[in-house]
């Protein structure tokens, strides 16, 4: 079952003022799941992937869809008539204390992808235009067999430079878990790169977690690569915005996706939550894309739009024909005869696939997956323990805004000042603390460990930073889900001691909202 997310658009003028060279982005709702399984025609072409995939995009997705078997879809999960792309990352599950596992619910329309097409990517001191996807294009986002995070935590200032600006790092950069407490300040975009323990969803996250991905932007002209990786990568300077690398002299639309999972049924149960993957830890979160859209279409929208999709609305845009919600929500690929009878929502006693959990640090075992049936926890002294996000002192009526946002990291260079009422946050530890194992049965463990009671010491990989260490972050204010400001600030951030208290309102299943936070301002988009 999945919790049906109601839509309202709204109208307001974007104020672009605080950052320069910025255009557009658009949001594209995919308002239905298209299906679940195992399937991953990029890595496991012609046959069942190691492990489940929620799939949004064209009814035409199976084994081994092609751009091609994309664009003959009779319908797809996603707004836009002519795109017909897929869009796909792995499904979240609990395991519980008595050994069963069963999928988590995904907020139904809790998936959306943003197309930021910012003309701010330099090549050689030039900067370059966005171009359109080609059809057949493909990319992967993430590592699914990564276990631990070998940078330091938090993140440092922008522009990032040495190994931060490697494209290993800002890969590992690139994932987010955003904590949804809509009583609460809400929580920066890609401020968190691990899945926080089921003890700090349960007390802290009553409307879920959002998990993210942003896409590398940087392309060398290369439809794919061996490892589907290698013909794009990040820009330096930061997630989002900088010099293009060597051999990397063309610019794509930057990708992000936002999925949104209903972690809160789970409070009176003992276990854990699992990516399908078998990653307790989240660095292992990834995500897949295959480009179908209709011939020209999208560089027509890029081209004609780029100054008119201000407010992130991709009906703002008359390039594009929408589908009704009804049509997204009744869209679906029919599931391979392989699979049609796996048992991938559970209850069942291991990951469908047999996939074997794993915590790290070391990476996961590559290979077929496993013949017999597991449920077994590797514990692991490398699992972080999140402290909250403290509301700040200032939390006034901006901090209240209902919106949602391009959660994309800016360039120091874009910063100006901002009014010195702007309100401030406290960031928390992402560092590692010696976990203890609570044994719950015989095959399975849930991992905790005690806060960090002092700010981290920066002097090891993993390891955090000093306390009062400037930052900068950028935040688009919206109302219902129209932007009304872009903010950029460099601000002081702190190590937050001990948890916060946080008040746990009823779940809301009927109600979908994200929200974002960037030091000074927060974006919320609720309907």
């Amino acid at each position: 079952m999945s919790t049906r997310f109601n839509r309202a658009a709204g109208t307001a003028a974007i104020l672009f003022g605080l950052i320069s060279n910025s255009n557009a982005f658009w949001r594209l709702p995919c308002m239905g799941i298209a299906g679940t399984g195992r399937l991953d025609p990029i890595v496991y072409p012609g046959q069942p992937s190691d492990h489940v995939h929620t799939i949004k995009g064209g009814s035409a997705f199976s084994f081994s869809s092609s751009a091609a078997d994309l664009l003959k879809s009779n319908c797809s999960s996603c707004e836009v008539i002519q795109d017909n792309s897929a869009y796909w990352t792995p499904a979240l599950y609990f395991v519980d204390s008595n050994g069963t596992v069963e999928i988590v619910e995904e907020l139904l329309g809790g998936h959306l992808t943003y197309y930021d097409y910012r003309q701010n990517f330099m090549f050689n001191g030039t900067q370059q235009n966005v171009e359109a996807f080609p059809n057949g294009f493909r990319m992967i986002s993430g590592d699914t067999n990564r276990r631990n995070f070998s940078l330091a935590t938090p993140d440092p200032p922008l522009p990032w430079t040495g190994k931060d600006a490697t494209q290993s790092a800002l890969t590992q950069k690139a994932i987010g878990f955003n904590c949804l407490n809509y009583a609460a300040a809400a929580e920066p975009s890609l401020g968190r790169h691990f899945l926080p323990d089921k003890d700090f969803l349960d007390n802290n996250c009553p409307q879920g977690v959002r998990m993210e991905l942003l896409f590398p932007a940087c392309w060398n002209g290369e439809l794919d690569s061996e490892d589907h990786q290698s013909h794009v990568a990040f820009p330096d300077s930061g997630l989002g915005v900088g010099t293009c690398p060597e051999g990397y002299d063309r610019a794509l639309p930057t990708l992000f996706y936002e999925t949104t999972w209903l972690t809160s049924g789970y409070g009176d149960r003992e276990g854990q939550f699992v990516l399908a993957n078998g990653d307790t830890t989240g660095y292992g979160y990834h995500g897949d894309f295959i480009a179908a859209w209709d011939d020209g279409v999208l560089q027509q929208a890029l081209d004609q739009c780029g100054s008119q999709i201000l407010s992130g609305l991709i009906n703002e845009c008359p390039v594009f024909d929408l589908r009704s919600e009804e049509d997204q929500q009744s869209c679906f690929f029919e599931m391979p005869e392989q699979l049609s009878s796996e048992n991938v929502k559970g209850p069942d006693s291991a990951l469908p696939g047999n996939v074997k959990i794993s915590s790290g640090p070391a990476p996961a075992p590559v290979g077929p997956p496993a013949a017999a049936v597991s449920s077994e926890v590797v514990a692991s002294s490398n699992i972080p323990t999140p402290t909250p996000y403290a509301s700040p002192a200032a939390s006034s009526a901006a901090m209240r805004h209902s919106s949602s946002s391009l959660a994309t990291v800016a360039s120091l260079s874009s910063a100006t000042s901002l009014s010195s009422g702007s309100p401030s946050i406290s960031t928390p530890s992402q560092v590692p603390s010696p976990s203890r194992a609570t044994q719950l049965n015989a095959n399975v463990q849930v991992l905790s460990s005690p806060v960090p009671t002092s700010a981290p010491s920066p002097s090891s990989p993993g390891e955090g930073n000093p306390e009062n260490l400037p930052t900068a972050y950028t935040t688009l204010i919206t109302t219902g889900r129209s932007p009304i400001d872009l903010v950029v600030l460099e601000e002081l951030v702190t190590v937050t001691e001990g948890v916060a208290s946080v008040e746990t309102p009823a779940p809301q299943h009927k109600r979908h909202v994200h929200r974002h936070k960037r030091q000074g301002a927060v974006h919320r988009h609720g309907q």
